[in-house]
């Protein structure tokens, strides 16, 4: 898997269940996350790389560094796209506002480098 493949699987992820805002994910009424609901762009991406097993970091040295490829190539075209200057997805996906369109289209311009 390249970083192109993971930032067009994110944005197919967040395309097809939805962007979540605040956390990874959505979670039930016992604190379960709901892998399957609405994804911020960290938690897909993170759920990507884990190969649909986790959300949570990757303990993987090679997934993790994937993921990082992944996030650097994300932040470049958002930079570019929005002059946001921040390091973390996170902070961007969250700003009130942001949509889900926003989102899929920012990774898969990513991905086009």
């Amino acid at each position: 898997m390249t970083p192109e493949d993971v930032l067009n699987q994110t944005a197919d992820l967040i395309d097809r269940q939805g962007h979540n805002q605040g956390g990874y994910c959505t979670f039930d009424d016992k604190g379960v996350p709901q892998l399957n609901g609405p994804l911020c762009v960290m938690g897909a991406m993170n759920l990507v790389v884990n190969g649909g097993r986790s959300i949570r970091h990757s303990t993987s040295p090679e997934r993790a560094q994937l993921k990082g490829k992944s996030r650097n190539m994300l932040m470049k075209k958002i930079n570019e796209l929005t002059g946001f200057r921040e390091r973390q997805p996170v902070r961007w996906n969250d700003e009130p506002g942001r949509t889900k369109e926003e989102v899929v289209n920012a990774l898969r311009e990513a991905a086009q480098r």
